[in-house]
């Protein structure tokens, strides 16, 4: 009873995610869900693949497992902590767990089971309070929205770049990867930091902007860029898919970061520039949208670099 209570309020927590994240959010991460259930499915029709495929979900959820938060409170409310991750996991997976079914694949459920009870016996994680605090002190100070938004992300992101870098050899994981990250990162640039920070280095609203935006770019490109090589390592002859990907993800970020600067005010929330990110976003899927962007970077860009002559002083 307790174990279904549980599973409940993940659902609920699912919800009320998903309803936050708003409706176009709410429709890309749907055709994402669906685009990748549809090529998973075609993947493990061939028998060499599905292995892989079966290693990348255990290797996930091993991940998952051991980044997770919650297993000291989880194992005070109940002696029976590890079939309540095994009952987590096995929803998780049903999508997976069905192709196996309609595709007669009963030797990776024999071996899927079983490996997936182990990997909720593991308990092999690096305490996350010093994983997270070494991973925000390399990050330069200067990059805080990026320390802000790892830190209140730090598990999901890092399972997202373990999975990503564990099954980088199928086609479509790094475009997924790219567009995801795209998404994450857009994210970070929506609270204001106090008027000191800007003001700091002494810039004009000019160098300001494009210090700003030389730095979060170049570091946005240095991590894509590692799956990017990857993909070309693999799947060389669709270059050109992840080229045009990534120009986009570039503009995104681009936008995400004039338009914060545009409505800045010291210590404020900015959450409603993410209607127009979202828009921007949108354009993954609606590339008539492309040049719209371009031009709202451009906008914006001149709009940040006048709203921020009251603080910088040019």
């Amino acid at each position: 009873m307790l174990i279904l209570q549980l599973i409940l309020l993940r659902v609920k927590q699912l919800f009320r995610t998903l309803k936050e994240g708003g409706i176009v959010r709410l429709l890309f991460l749907a055709a994402i869900i669906i685009f990748s259930m549809v090529y998973f499915f075609n993947i493990l029709k061939n028998e060499q693949s599905s292995y892989f495929v079966l290693s990348g979900i255990i290797i996930a959820f091993f991940a998952i497992h051991n980044l997770r938060k919650d297993k000291k409170f989880i194992t005070k409310i109940t002696n029976k902590h590890t079939f309540v991750y095994f009952a987590e996991y096995i929803i998780m997976a049903s999508p997976f767990l069905i192709f196996f079914i309609i595709l007669n694949k009963n030797f990776l459920l024999l071996i899927f089971f079983p490996a997936l009870f182990v990997v909720c016996l593991t308990n092999f994680s690096v305490p996350q309070y010093s994983l997270n605090n070494f991973v925000i002190r390399i990050i330069p100070s200067r990059f805080f929205e990026w320390k802000s938004g790892i830190r209140k992300n730090f598990i999901f992101i890092v399972a997202f770049l373990i999975i990503s870098f564990g099954l980088c050899f199928f086609v479509a994981t790094v475009p997924i990867f790219l567009l995801l990250f795209t998404f994450i990162v857009s994210s970070f640039f929506q609270e204001s930091e106090s008027r000191d920070i800007i003001e700091i280095n002494n810039y004009s609203s000019k160098k300001f902007i494009f210090k700003k935006l030389k730095d979060n770019l170049l570091l946005f490109s240095l991590i894509s860029g590692f799956f990017i090589i990857l993909f070309l390592i693999f799947n060389s002859k669709y270059w050109y898919i992840i080229a045009a990907e990534f120009a986009v993800s570039i503009s995104i970020i681009f936008l995400s970061i004039v338009q914060k600067y545009s409505l800045y005010k010291p210590n404020i929330s900015l959450k409603s520039n993410m209607v127009m990110v979202s828009i921007a976003q949108s354009s993954f899927i609606f590339p008539f949208l492309i040049p719209v962007i371009w031009i709202m970077c451009v906008y914006y860009f001149f709009k940040a670099k006048q709203n921020l002559v009251t603080y910088l002083y040019d």
